[in-house]
């Protein structure tokens, strides 16, 4: 590994946690930038950089430091709604390897269509973890979702559009580095 991608990786990583920070709480679930981050690794990084700073953010914040939402940390994290979140985004830039591996082309509607499943698939896993913890086998999964995401929708779609449109200005200069 080279300075210049430790350099790199650095950035994005600091940028997770600064993300995970700008923190507005709606309700089990917290309105923060993670989303926009975890895009903006799949989209610009290679896949590898992506999973490793995704994978050490969640080890840094399990192992006590304060890198989530709140400024909170520790394994007893684990127990909360938004840990889902936080799994789900391992997934990401899976789905984005996947997707170049299955397309020759990799242009810019791809890049927003690949950017809009990632986000489902985020919503799903996170969904089914809530379900899981919240062990609401009384409530609807449905009114919990209503509840829980449907509030942070709109700003996750936001999140994806701005997300490509800084990687497209992005990663040519991270590779002209």
């Amino acid at each position: 590994m080279t300075i210049k991608r430790i350099a790199i990786d650095s950035i994005f990583l600091a940028l997770l946690v600064v993300s995970s920070y700008i923190s507005i709480p709606i309700s089990d679930i917290s309105l923060t930038l993670q989303v926009l981050v975890v895009l903006l690794l799949a989209l610009i990084l290679p896949f590898m950089d992506a999973e490793i700073i995704i994978l050490l953010y969640i080890l840094m914040g399990l192992f006590g430091i304060p890198v989530f939402s709140n400024f909170s940390s520790g394994i007893a994290k684990v127990f909360t709604p938004s840990f889902g979140f936080m799994l789900s985004f391992l997934l990401v830039p899976v789905i984005f390897k996947i997707s170049s591996l299955i397309q020759k082309k990799n242009n810019k509607l791809s890049k927003y269509i690949i950017s809009f499943i990632s986000v489902v698939v985020m919503y799903l896993i996170a969904s089914l973890y809530l379900f899981i913890i919240k062990d609401v086998y009384q409530v609807e999964i449905i009114d919990l979702i209503i509840v829980s995401f449907l509030p942070l929708i709109p700003f996750d779609i936001i999140k994806v559009v701005i997300a490509c449109m800084i990687s497209e200005k992005i990663k040519p200069i991270i590779e002209r580095i």
